[in-house]
């Protein structure tokens, strides 16, 4: 038998959970779509008249706009290669300056201005940003300030005169996105600890993913209370190839690097200076210089597959790592590999 104080509990109980249904229900009822441009001619008027959970729907076309989004809105496009938006302003701004955590999906984004920082800047907040084109700026793609919880995914990022994706602070999730030819690297990780997963990066001018400067400590919010680690970047299941400096750069940073594709005919597939990463399970292909270059710190390296054309698959200077269960499928260097050929000629020649 239940006494009267239980009996009091399950019902205020009941009474709350009642009362988040309500509220749930209330604000799914009041959301509004908003569409441009048949009801707002701008994005911009569309943005500002709509409250939190409202949609605001683009139709196609071409619209010159610097857009700021202020609330927790979805913003989205009818169609990714036929809603296209470019800046309005000659001054550098953003095309989206992001405050808050919306929804953008379905645009392409272009043309931004050099000076711009990027063409989507996200500053201390949380969106989603997905099945977008963002390409030909004279910025970055993103850059990410301090975004925790943010989704980078299933999106087109390339032609970008700096990096397709900076991430500055912050733990966001890049994933299922393609990544290339930005005449920076693909993804840049500066302070922060990314999660990058399942991307396609390649043909960046520099290196496809960089991370620098990940083994600060971070300062707790409580008083009096020690600094911490920041949590590591975590690079897993990405195809990482052809990238023209390097596939992996970390310097002063070490990610988890796991199950990764990883394969370059220009440079080195990792490079480590002053890092600590554990790279592990991937199969990496380099023809030319080592595959992974170690200068200071200690590395764990345990390889499913290293294969190609080179003298060192490992080459480490001032380091002091474990590496161990390595699979070396190490192919003789061009010049010996031809005195091989050579002697095998003379002696069918004999």
């Amino acid at each position: 038998m239940l006494n009267h104080s239980s009996l009091n509990y399950i019902k205020q109980e009941i009474c709350i959970i009642l009362i988040s249904v309500l509220c749930l229900f209330a604000e799914s009822v009041s959301a509004r779509t908003i569409k441009v441009p048949s009801e707002y001619k701008s994005i911009q008027q569309a943005v500002y008249a709509a409250k939190n959970g409202d949609q605001v729907k683009i139709a196609a076309g071409i619209y010159k706009e610097n857009i700021s989004v202020p609330h927790k809105i979805s913003i989205l496009g009818e169609g990714v290669k036929t809603t296209v938006i470019t800046p309005l302003s000659s001054l550098p701004t953003p095309i989206f300056s992001i405050f808050d955590d919306c929804i953008v999906s379905g645009l392409t984004i272009k043309k931004a201005k050099a000076g711009s920082v990027a063409a989507i800047l996200i500053k201390n907040c949380s969106p989603r940003i997905s099945n977008c084109i963002i390409t030909d700026n004279r910025d970055s793609g993103i850059v990410i300030q301090n975004g925790n919880k943010t989704i980078i995914s299933y999106n087109k990022i390339t032609i970008n005169f700096k990096s397709g994706i900076e991430v500055i602070g912050g733990s966001p999730l890049i994933s299922n996105n393609r990544i290339f030819a930005n005449q920076y690297s693909g993804i840049t990780n500066l302070n922060a600890s990314s999660q990058i997963e399942n991307n396609l990066i390649y043909k960046n001018l520099q290196y496809g993913i960089s991370c620098v400067n990940n083994s600060q400590l971070v300062e707790p919010k409580k008083k009096n209370a020690k600094p911490v680690p920041r949590p590591k970047p975590m690079i897993k299941n990405n195809t990482i190839k052809d990238n023209i400096g390097g596939e992996i750069l970390c310097r002063q940073s070490s990610p988890e690097i796991e199950g990764n594709t990883i394969g370059n005919d220009a440079g080195r597939a990792i490079l480590l200076f002053y890092s600590d990463a554990v790279i592990k399970k991937n199969k990496i292909k380099s023809n030319g210089p080592p595959p992974i270059r170690i200068q200071q710190g200690s590395p764990v390296i345990e390889q499913k597959v290293i294969s190609g054309i080179f003298r060192f698959p490992i080459l480490g200077e001032n380091g002091n790592g474990s590496i161990k269960d390595n699979k070396i499928e190490l192919m003789l260097g061009p010049l010996l590999k031809l005195q091989q050929q050579n002697a095998s000629q003379a002696k069918s020649e004999k």
